[in-house]
């Protein structure tokens, strides 16, 4: 949870575009056009949340590649995900 660790940024306080995701590796990196204390806590968050552990890049190759190939709409892919969260 947030609380336990003060070097995750709060989801509240996110800014746009503070997080990118790369392609085609389907890495999160933090903005380098951040300021220098906001970058430090991206890279910080990406770090203690591990969002680029293999488990979680697989996870978003399983949802963009049908996407890419032509196979699922955008649409498809948020009813998909809202499915996921209702089970």
């Amino acid at each position: 949870m947030k609380k336990d660790f003060q070097d995750v940024l709060d989801p509240f306080c996110v800014g746009q575009g503070w997080f990118i995701l790369e392609f085609p590796s389907l890495i999160v990196r933090a903005n380098p056009m951040l300021l220098d204390e906001d970058l430090t806590k991206v890279n910080n968050t990406i770090k203690r949340l591990k969002l680029n552990d293999d488990r979680f890049v697989n996870d978003r190759n399983t949802w963009l590649a049908p996407y890419c190939l032509g196979e699922a709409t955008f649409s498809l892919l948020k009813k998909m995900l809202h499915l996921s969260r209702m089970s």
